[in-house]
């Protein structure tokens, strides 16, 4: 099932680590988004005047990033996108 439609994201799935990236994404499913870095979590996304988009910057560090929404049956999150982070 479709959650997310990409606005603007890396395309390349090998971020670099240091290195500032932005993710700009339009749910089409409510719930709390998280960019998950390792055990850092970020949630502090900028919504759009519509409210449609959200975006956020982060620099993330080496091992995984994944950009993931909670679920509402049992509060688990699922990951719509991931990358490696070098």
């Amino acid at each position: 099932k479709e959650v997310v439609t990409v606005v603007d994201v890396p395309l390349n799935g090998v971020l670099r680590s240091g290195q500032a990236y932005r993710f700009k994404i339009q749910p089409k499913v409510s719930g709390n988004w998280a960019i998950i870095n390792n055990d850092e979590w970020h949630y502090e996304w900028v919504k759009s005047p519509s409210g449609n988009v959200l975006e956020i910057i982060v620099t993330p560090k080496p091992g995984k990033l994944r950009v993931s929404v909670q679920r509402k049956a049992n509060d688990s999150y699922y990951t719509c996108l991931e990358y490696k982070v070098r």
